[in-house]
């Protein structure tokens, strides 16, 4: 089953990823993101890719590893690439259908109907 988390504020806040418009690797990102404390096991390596609909970033992917003997390497971000594709578009198409309205104040603890 999988384990709810309260809600963290994964945003950018210092903009690197929206800055240099790709993706980015993380070595323990509790260094740069405030959420440290409440993931467990901690994070050793993120790899962030961020999505842009009409040249504007909507969104983040993240994946996560929690073991210092798996490390991502160019394979693991050209599939992660391929994914923001896929995440752009349901993007596209969950605004031309009116969802990303009614989903706004949401929490990641909060499941969708």
């Amino acid at each position: 089953m999988a384990k709810m988390i309260p809600a963290i504020d994964f945003s950018d806040s210092n903009n690197s990823l929206v800055d240099r418009n790709a993706p980015q690797l993380f070595a323990f990102p509790e260094r740069y993101y405030d959420f440290g404390a409440q993931v467990d096991p901690s994070i050793n390596e993120a790899l962030l890719e961020p999505f842009r609909v009409d040249g504007v970033t909507v969104g983040t992917l993240w994946v996560m590893s929690h073991s210092e003997d798996r490390k991502f390497d160019q394979g693991h971000a050209r599939l992660l690439g391929d994914l923001s594709g896929f995440a752009t578009t349901a993007y596209r198409v969950l605004a031309s259908l009116g969802y990303l309205e009614a989903a706004k104040g949401r929490t990641a603890a909060t499941p969708l109907k």
